[in-house]
């Protein structure tokens, strides 16, 4: 959305659009990595005020089920509001008692909304419409009901490219995506929805997604000969690695799966299960790792993974330092090997105790170790 919102912004010779994401933060006089979704109320506010008092006109940002819970964003109009999916998570003693609470806590967002675009492909689509009329409208869009707002069709590989064509009342148009992941077409459809409502013309729907880059989600990287591909993204729950791991199986069905990974400490307790389940299914082996632990130790975190893991009849190993276990990772992966690597994209933290310890990131580390291995290989040669 803010590749699509900045190329038409800097056409009409306006200010960059400000973000507020899981990411990163960008507000006009503050751009650092976020550790939050959402902020609290008041820092919300103040990154709110800072990107109208630089005259910016767009804002994109994440809105939590933590931050609707606990009201976060009272008081706040939104134009637009994207609802992909939702599963099960977040779930434990500090976020949500249960998966109805996680539900209506997402729900309360369509009632700050002007327009809400929905996914019909999601799971309890029709829950979530009847919830949307909270909205003033509701728009939908699909990749597989053709009754949709927004449509998409003819979705295909070439090369390197996603492309795909989009029926709308609008127009009847092909698009193409850069990033790996056929699942991004859904995440597309959200925007181009949200776009068009938002009265930006379709060439800079067009440019926006074709140069869309997140730093640290579907970062493909690879040796020379492509025989080991090394992918980092910030997939961390059921339905992101769901669609990472079959996306990336149908994408590269010749190559061999491994994948790193770890989850949080003391919080979202289900994902363990769905994460070592989801990823013991299609991996040839697993490398559990630290990831923001906490005040839990990562062996302890890395262990309940793993009993998930081996229930898939698939291989694991136990490595807390995560450049170890990315370096190991590479160091033995054989030929046509597929690298996962999910969960810290480009964070440069890691979360101990209450602190944030400063780390090289994961695209770092694959760079580092994927250049040591080629270097090795050349050398044996």
């Amino acid at each position: 959305m803010k590749a699509i919102a900045d190329d038409y912004l800097q056409a009409e010779g306006k200010k960059e659009s400000a973000i507020l994401s899981s990411i990163d933060v960008y507000d006009g006089k503050i751009r650092e990595e976020s550790h939050i979704t959402t902020p609290e109320a008041v820092e919300l506010q103040r990154h709110l005020r800072n990107a109208a008092d630089c005259g910016i006109e767009f804002v994109q940002m994440e809105v939590s089920s933590q931050a609707l819970k606990y009201r976060r964003v009272d008081g706040m109009r939104f134009d637009v509001a994207i609802f992909l999916n939702i599963s099960e998570d977040h779930i434990s003693p500090i976020e949500h008692a249960d998966y109805e609470d996680y539900f209506t806590s997402k729900m309360l967002m369509f009632e700050k909304t002007d327009t809400a675009v929905v996914n019909l492909d999601a799971d309890e689509s029709e829950r979530i419409l009847k919830a949307a009329l909270a909205a003033n409208e509701v728009l939908t869009f699909s990749v597989r009901d053709a009754s949709a707002d927004f449509y998409a069709y003819n979705i295909r590989k070439e090369g390197h490219e996603t492309r795909f064509f989009v029926r709308c009342r609008q127009f009847d148009e092909e698009f193409a995506l850069t990033m790996p992941g056929l699942f991004n077409v859904e995440n597309a459809l959200g925007v181009i929805a949200a776009a068009v409502r938002l009265k930006i013309p379709v060439k800079y729907i067009r440019s926006g997604l074709f140069r869309a880059r997140s730093g640290g989600r579907m970062e493909l990287y690879a040796t020379e000969d492509k025989k080991i591909i090394a992918i980092v993204d910030y997939a961390h729950n059921k339905l992101s690695f769901e669609k990472l791991f079959s996306s990336m199986r149908e994408e590269y069905p010749d190559y061999e799966i491994v994948s790193v990974f770890g989850c949080p400490g003391k919080k979202a307790l289900i994902r363990r299960r769905d994460l070592g389940t989801i990823a013991g299914r299609y991996s040839k082996k697993v490398y559990l790792t630290a990831e923001d632990p906490g005040y839990e130790p990562v062996e302890d975190i890395s262990r309940d993974i793993a009993g998930y893991v081996e229930a898939q009849n698939c291989p694991y190993e136990m490595i807390e330092d995560r450049g170890e276990a990315i370096r190991e990772a590479i160091e033995s992966a054989g030929e046509k090997t597929l690298l996962l690597i999910t969960g810290k994209g480009r964070e440069t933290r890691q979360k101990y105790g209450s602190e944030y310890l400063a780390c090289p990131s994961d695209v770092e580390y694959v760079k580092k170790y994927l250049s040591l291995r080629e270097t090795r290989d050349k050398y044996k040669k």
